[in-house]
C-alpha cells in the first residue's frame, strides 16, 4: 500500500493565511483551511471547530487580516460537524488538481491507500478575551488527519451529477481545474490494530508526540522519521526526497530536510513493515 503525506491548511504565504494553525490550550488540533474565493468556498463563520466557529479564531490569530466573513477552501473535509446539515451518507472527502494531482495519478493512488494530512501548527493560549500564540512555542509540522481511499472520481461541474448526492457540495465539483479529482473515504479504516472501529477519514483529536513530524530543536521543515524511510542503494520510497544530502541517518531514526513547497509526498510502503508499524501507532488507543 501507499502512504501520502499531504500538506494542508494555513501556511506562511499571506494569501494562504500567513500564520500557523493552532494547537488549542486543551491540545486540540484545528487545521485552518486556506482563504479562497473560488466557487464552493464557505465562510469561516459557517465552519465549526472544537471551540466554536473558525471566524473568531482566525480574526484573533491573523490580527484581523482574515475574519468570519472571508471564505475558505474547505479541503480536506474530514469532520462531520464542521458544517451543519450534512446530507445523508456523508463521508470525509478530499480533492486535488494540477501538478499535485498529476503526481498522485502517476503514483496510482487509489483504493486502500492512506492520506496523512499535515500542516504548520503552533500552540495558542487564551488571554484577555482572545487567542494568541504562546510566545515561546515552536513552529511544528504535525499530522492532523487521515483519509483512506475508497473511491477516486473525476471532479468538475460537468460531472457533478454523477457523484453521490452528499459529495456534490464540495468545491472541486464547482470548478474546472486541470486534472480535477476527488477521493472519497472508506466508511471504516482498514489499517489500524486498535480495538476500536475507526472511520475511514477523520482528525486526530489531540496533539500527541507521535503526530509531530518536526525533529526536536529543528526548524519545522526538518522531520524525524524511522530510519526505514530513508533511501538506500536498493530503493527510494519517499517521492521528492531521493537526494541523499537531504538525509541524516541515526541508528533508529533519521532526519530529512523536506522540500519547500511540495503538497503530496508519496511513500510506497509495500514490503516495509517498519513504515506500516509506524503508521499504525498513530491510531493506537484512539477512541472514535
Amino acid at each position: 500500500m501507499k502512504i501520502v503525506f499531504s500538506r494542508k491548511g494555513f501556511d506562511s504565504t499571506p494569501e494562504y493565511g500567513g500564520v500557523a494553525s493552532p494547537i488549542m490550550p486543551d491540545g486540540s488540533l484545528v487545521s485552518l483551511p486556506i482563504p479562497s474565493t473560488h466557487r464552493g468556498s464557505i465562510r469561516y463563520d459557517k465552519l465549526h471547530g472544537s471551540h466554536g466557529t473558525l471566524g473568531s479564531l482566525i480574526t484573533d490569530l491573523t490580527g484581523g487580516t482574515y475574519n468570519g466573513s472571508d471564505t475558505a477552501h474547505v479541503d480536506p473535509d474530514l469532520r462531520a460537524n464542521t458544517l451543519a446539515n450534512r446530507r445523508k451518507g456523508w463521508r470525509p472527502i478530499f480533492g486535488q488538481a494540477g501538478a499535485a494531482q498529476s503526481h498522485l495519478a502517476g503514483a496510482h493512488i487509489g483504493e486502500g491507500d492512506l492520506f496523512l494530512f499535515f500542516g504548520w501548527f503552533r500552540r495558542v493560549e487564551f488571554r484577555g478575551g482572545s487567542y494568541r500564540y504562546v510566545p515561546s512555542a515552536p513552529d511544528l509540522h504535525v499530522i492532523f488527519g487521515w483519509l483512506q481511499v475508497a473511491v477516486v472520481l473525476p471532479a468538475r461541474p460537468s460531472v457533478r451529477a454523477q457523484a453521490p448526492d452528499w459529495a456534490q457540495y464540495h468545491t472541486h465539483f464547482s470548478n474546472a481545474w486541470d486534472g480535477n479529482t476527488v477521493y472519497l473515504a472508506r466508511s471504516r479504516l482498514d489499517f489500524s490494530r486498535s480495538r476500536h472501529s475507526l472511520p475511514g477519514g477523520g482528525v486526530f483529536p489531540k496533539f500527541r508526540d507521535e503526530l509531530r513530524l518536526t525533529s526536536p530543536g529543528k526548524s519545522r521543515s526538518v522531520w524525524q522519521l524511522p530510519r526505514c524511510f530513508a533511501p538506500t542503494d536498493q530503493r527510494s520510497i519517499f517521492s521528492y526526497h531521493n537526494d541523499v544530502e537531504r538525509w541524516t541517518l541515526g541508528r533508529v531514526f533519521c532526519n530529512v530536510q523536506t522540500v519547500a513547497k511540495g503538497q503530496e509526498f508519496v511513500i510506497d510502503a509495500t514490503g516495509c513493515r517498519g513504515i506500516i508499524t509506524w503508521v499504525r501507532r498513530l491510531f493506537d488507543n484512539m477512541v472514535p
